[in-house]
């Protein structure tokens, strides 16, 4: 039985959400629901991996359902750094990835490093999250669809293997 268990958002330790470039509206913020540590370890340990040593995206080997990309995106860097450009990132994730707005999904930086966030959210205001760009992705519990974005802009949805869950409390 899985019951995730959630932490303040702490204007410190989860500072990309409060920095002035892309930052979130308070209105926002309050939708983004940081996995106190202990959580975000079971997860990772339950769906992406079991093995201590691979407690980050970028340390995952070879085969790895993280490499079952299908799609791959615009370089979202190129998009993250030019305001004026259209949101050609959002628009690919909208059209590749079909879940509700509602859906909660996690977005992770590494094992102990996770938040949840409605899928609706993430997609208005992705770039929040890419300060720390080195391999994060994001996944469902419920679903088999992943998004993964590499630290040089490059970005690609596909299909994880492993155990699903209905519901994150199941």
């Amino acid at each position: 039985m899985m019951q995730l268990k959630f932490r303040p958002l702490d204007k410190h330790k989860d500072w990309m959400f409060f920095h002035e470039m892309h930052s979130l509206a308070s209105e926002h913020r309050i939708k983004v629901q940081p996995l106190e540590d202990s959580s975000a370890r079971m997860v990772w340990a339950e769906f992406v991996s079991a093995n201590p040593r691979e407690r980050h995206p970028m340390l995952l080997p070879a085969g790895h359902w993280i490499g079952n990309v299908t799609a791959t995106g615009p370089d979202w860097h190129a998009i993250w750094n030019a305001p004026d450009l259209p949101d050609s990132v959002a628009d690919f994730l909208r059209s590749r990835v079909p879940w509700p707005a509602t859906t909660e999904a996690l977005f992770f930086w590494s094992r102990e490093n996770a938040v949840q966030v409605q899928w609706g959210m993430f997609l208005h205001a992705w770039k929040t999250f890419l300060y720390d760009d080195e391999g994060p992705f994001l996944m469902c519990l419920q679903r088999p669809e992943f998004v993964c974005f590499g630290p040089t802009g490059g970005m690609g949805v596909g299909l994880r293997s492993g155990p699903l869950h209905l519901s994150a409390a199941d």
